[in-house]
């Protein structure tokens, strides 16, 4: 009450009630001594704050990692512009697909590949993160992978207008890497959905001319190979 925050801050550390004497030390002008105190009494998340509340989010954000507050760290990081320490900081809080969104966006599709990647089927983002996983194996000519992520991505996706293009790379890609049943599949929900042109009805009808043709040969070829086997062989 006289003022004398040193004096005070010294009793209540004494006391153990390390709130307390952050709050007679910040009131002394001894910024780094009430943090050390919150830190001390297991209140990092506390002393983050009082950085943050001073525009100061560099030390903001490692005291919040300190405390297992991963989130607030990320929204630190952002307010620096350090996209890199964000987008660890929000795997760490258990974002990996915002993470995976943040690596993408500044171009370091190999770490965004990575947070993406770690995503399990249950993960509410696991579908939307087939789109990002498709860019990126495109990206890199591995088309088998880009092919599979573009499709987990669009399984439960109906054409429209704002993703025919896609539908469109992924039957292009089925057919390019020997799968033209798939891309046909692909090209039979665009013309369903009455996004059929011409062109794409074309396309799909040579698909169907080609996909009956193997069927056929496959079948012929069975039925020789198996007559091959019934056929006695004939002794010298």
């Amino acid at each position: 009450r006289r003022g004398e925050h040193m004096v005070a801050a010294r009793f209540f550390i004494a006391a153990k009630d390390m709130m307390k004497a952050a709050e007679q030390l910040i009131a002394a002008g001894d910024m780094p001594k009430a943090v050390e105190a919150l830190r001390r009494g297991g209140k990092a998340d506390e002393a983050a704050g009082l950085f943050v509340e001073r525009g100061e989010y560099l030390p903001a954000a490692k005291l919040y990692e300190e405390a297992g507050r991963h989130s607030e760290a990320a929204e630190c990081y952002e307010k620096l512009g350090d996209v890199a320490s964000q987008a660890k900081a929000l795997a760490a809080a258990g974002h990996g697909y915002k993470a995976g969104r943040v690596a993408f966006e500044r171009g370091d599709f190999d770490e965004g590949l990575e947070y993406f990647e770690a995503l399990g089927p249950l993960d509410t983002h696991y579908a939307d993160a087939g789109l990002f996983r498709g860019q990126i194996y495109d990206r890199r000519g591995q088309l088998q992978e880009a092919a599979d992520a573009y499709s987990t991505f669009l399984k439960d996706r109906d054409p429209d207008g704002k993703n025919k293009v896609l539908f469109l790379r992924v039957a292009q890609i089925q057919e390019g890497i020997g799968r033209p049943r798939q891309a046909l599949n692909i090209l039979g929900r665009i013309i369903t959905s009455g996004l059929g042109t011409p062109d794409v009805t074309a396309w799909a009808a040579r698909l169907e001319r080609a996909t009956m043709d193997d069927v056929e040969t496959e079948a012929l070829e069975n039925k020789q190979h198996t007559a091959a086997k019934l056929t006695p062989k004939r002794r010298g």
